[in-house]
């Protein structure tokens, strides 16, 4: 794809533009896909103080923010505004799907106030709110990655539809 970071191009990084209802919360979708990785590799991702959501397909990760390391072994990762560089660590294989929220988009489609995930990468827990278990094993199955972002984009539709903060 050309980015001026040739490790990007090696992980097929892409960004997909959000559908425009979801345009003034949702900057973007990205992915990353690569079947093996043979030498673990660091990625840098700088700070622009955006909330996000990865969501892993195959194996775990890590992610360093300020000196602290989280491993990411679930499927859904709140990753939370920071003022710091992140560095994802890579090994084996890879195969990510992430939404990058607006500065103040993600506040709408969460019951908790923003600040809690301040420097923070948590798992994201199927809940009454949040059921993500039914989302994941409809993404698992679906091969195509533009019906994989329609999955996400009606799934945030009807949570920006359920929610009371957004008047």
């Amino acid at each position: 794809m050309g980015y001026y970071n040739k490790e990007l191009d090696e992980i097929n990084f892409k960004i997909i533009e959000t559908c425009e209802q979801l345009k003034p919360y949702i900057y973007s979708y990205w992915v990353v896909k690569k079947d093996k990785i043979d030498t673990p590799m660091t990625q840098k991702i700088l700070s622009d103080g955006c909330m996000g959501i990865t969501i892993n397909f195959k194996s775990a990760y890590a992610i360093k923010v300020n000196g602290n390391t989280q491993n990411c072994i679930k499927n859904f990762i709140i990753d939370g505004p920071t003022k710091h560089p992140s560095y994802m660590l890579l090994e084996k294989e890879l195969y990510l799907l992430g939404i990058r929220f607006k500065p103040a988009g993600a506040y709408v489609f969460f019951d908790e106030n923003i600040d809690t995930f301040e420097n923070k990468h948590i798992t994201l827990k199927n809940n009454s709110t949040w059921q993500i278990d039914i989302l994941y094993k409809k993404l698992i199955t679906t091969e195509n990655l533009e019906d994989k972002i329609k999955l996400l984009e009606d799934f945030f539709m009807q949570k920006l539809k359920s929610n009371k903060k957004r008047s």
